[in-house]
């Protein structure tokens, strides 16, 4: 009787403790095979983004005469985007810095992100003899919930997380600094260029979704495949485009930041 009752009892305790050693179980190809640290503690919290790789093919019309293949990179606070037109020796780089990036999970479920870069341009004016510096900060923010994905088709339960977002806002602002040799060098600030764009959705009406091929204690690596296709039509012709490639990024917490 008693060794039924022991039996019985370690039953119902594997019963309350497998939830909570699920959570804690490898789902990311990267993963840990087992942490002390629940999958949404592991979430939780705020975070910077390390690293950041997009590539993105976009083909314009239904042939491959009108590709472009767009690369973005983020290092640390170095920003880099090489634009190419595909079949063609047409190459476009541009670097910039980072000024923040980053995303604050709340353990209530809500979460809230920056993306901030500037860009600064020198160019010289032959004609009228001048000198411009040209800086642009362009700021993007999102605010939403977060929440984990379950089992759905090839995926595992709390492998993907879907934030939904329910505000976003853009700013973009230019100023430009001129130095005109007639002036024996004297420089002069132009009136600045600001463009802001706040926007307000539903909730679940806007959302994006993202792998977590490695979810840690102080880093998390989030990965999106990309595949988008859409139609502009003006005058009652449409034009096809397509977007094809994926983005990932790698975020720090922590001590992990501090020993960057």
């Amino acid at each position: 009787m008693k060794t039924r009752t022991f039996t019985i009892s370690i039953i119902l305790a594997l019963l309350l403790v497998l939830p909570f050693i699920n959570g804690c179980l490898k789902k990311g190809e990267e993963d840990p095979f087992l942490s002390i640290y629940t999958r949404k503690a592991r979430v939780t919290g705020d975070w910077k983004v390390n690293n950041f790789y997009s590539d993105v093919k976009t083909t314009v019309g239904s042939g491959t005469d009108n590709q472009t293949r767009t690369v973005l990179q983020v290092d640390g606070e170095n920003w880099n985007e090489t634009f190419y037109v595909l079949g063609t020796d047409s190459v476009r780089e541009t670097e910039g810095t980072i000024l923040q990036y980053e995303y604050k999970f709340d353990k209530n479920g809500y979460y809230q992100s920056v993306y901030e870069y500037m860009i600064v341009k020198n160019s010289y004016n032959e004609d009228l003899g001048q000198d411009s510096t040209i800086t642009t900060v362009i700021k993007l923010e999102y605010f939403g919930t977060w929440n984990f994905l379950g089992n759905i088709d090839d995926y595992k339960n709390k492998e993907r997380l879907a934030l939904v977002i329910t505000e976003e806002k853009y700013l973009e602002y230019i100023s430009r600094y001129v130095v005109s040799e007639d002036d024996d060098g004297a420089g002069s600030s132009l009136p600045p260029t600001r463009i802001a764009i706040s926007k307000r959705y539903a909730n679940g009406e806007m959302s994006t979704i993202w792998t977590l091929k490695s979810l840690r204690n102080k880093e998390m690596i989030m990965h999106q495949n990309i595949n988008a296709f859409y139609v502009e039509t003006l005058n009652g012709s449409g034009t096809p485009f397509t977007n094809v490639g994926y983005q990932e990024q790698t975020l720090v917490q922590g001590d992990a930041v501090e020993e960057e």
